[in-house]
């Protein structure tokens, strides 16, 4: 046999999936012959080798590829997060302006606050899921949101109550966050 068709037998087992059997058929050679040239110059293991590489490369690409994505996902929440607390502080201030402005606006200025509450908490979540956030921030994060829950547990109480329901018992613990 010529060295030509051993090499082209030896690069196409290395670097292929055929297994000796469907390349002996595929290039006319005897498997036989294919068994001795592979056995004697270790192509099985030069092509676990080789995928190996190729499993290794493929790896990399796809690690840096999701690091790019990460990388950009991280930029556009930066700038979302700034947006949201740009927008926590106008209603922040808005609710402060209007305020006792005419009759309707106690209700507008309550509804900002809820709001603006509600921003600042998920540009915080934002935040902490990025691992931004200090162990001081993420308590006072959770105790933000223990006190939101009262808020609204007290206006849902004092609803009930000016409607003539059943009065809720609140957790004493949670009740004194609120304050």
């Amino acid at each position: 046999m010529s060295e030509d068709r051993r090499e082209e037998a030896r690069t196409r087992y290395v670097s292929g999936r055929e297994s000796l059997r469907t390349l002996a058929e595929a290039l006319d050679i005897p498997r036989k012959t294919l068994e001795k040239w592979s056995a004697a110059e270790g192509w099985r293991e030069k092509r676990n080798k080789f995928r190996a590489r190729v499993e290794k490369k493929a790896s990399a690409r796809m690690v840096n590829k999701r690091a790019k994505e990460l990388a950009q996902l991280m930029e556009a929440s930066g700038y979302l997060e700034s947006a949201l607390k740009k927008a926590a502080k106008a209603f922040d201030e808005d609710a402060e302006e209007n305020a006792g402005h005419y009759p309707a606006g106690e209700m507008r200025a309550r509804n900002l606050e809820s709001l603006s509450k509600a921003v600042n908490l998920q540009a915080d979540t934002r935040m902490r899921i990025a691992g931004i956030l200090t162990r001081e921030q993420e308590e006072r994060l959770s105790l933000m949101r223990r006190k939101q829950e009262m808020d609204e547990r007290k206006e849902k109480l004092e609803a009930e109550q000016n409607a003539g329901g059943a009065r809720l018992i609140l957790d004493p613990e949670a009740e004194e966050l609120a304050k």
